[in-house]
């Protein structure tokens, strides 16, 4: 009896293993995107377009350096994949600068006067 038993489970465990096998040669893996693959160059609207954020939002955060840019003349240009990694990635900054370095720099900037004795 528990012989049989065994034997129906072997069975069932074979057809469920082939079951697998041909589900995932029937499944073909997921493709990146081709976006992100591309390097093409958009204007201020594409970016809008791929960040979801208004004009000025995305002049305040290029003037900040916060999202990655180029800039010709008065005409800011981005390029798509950078914009995607941009996102993905949380980028902060795009000058290789962190929050920690950047609070030392501002830091060694300010100048205090000495306090006077009264």
């Amino acid at each position: 009896m528990i012989e049989e038993q065994i034997q129906n489970l072997t069975e069932k465990v074979n057809q469920l293993t082939q079951l697998v096998y041909e589900l995932s040669k029937a499944i073909t893996p997921c493709e990146q995107s081709s976006v992100s693959n591309h390097h093409v160059l958009t204007d201020i609207e594409g970016a809008m377009r791929i960040t979801g954020k208004a004009k000025p939002t995305i002049y305040a955060n290029a003037r900040k350096g916060i999202i990655p840019h180029y800039k010709r003349g008065n005409k800011l240009y981005f390029y798509e994949d950078e914009l995607y990694q941009w996102i993905e990635g949380g980028r902060q900054n795009c000058y290789g600068i962190n929050s920690e370095e950047m609070l030392k720099e501002i830091r060694q900037g300010i100048h205090h006067l000495p306090s006077s004795n009264r």
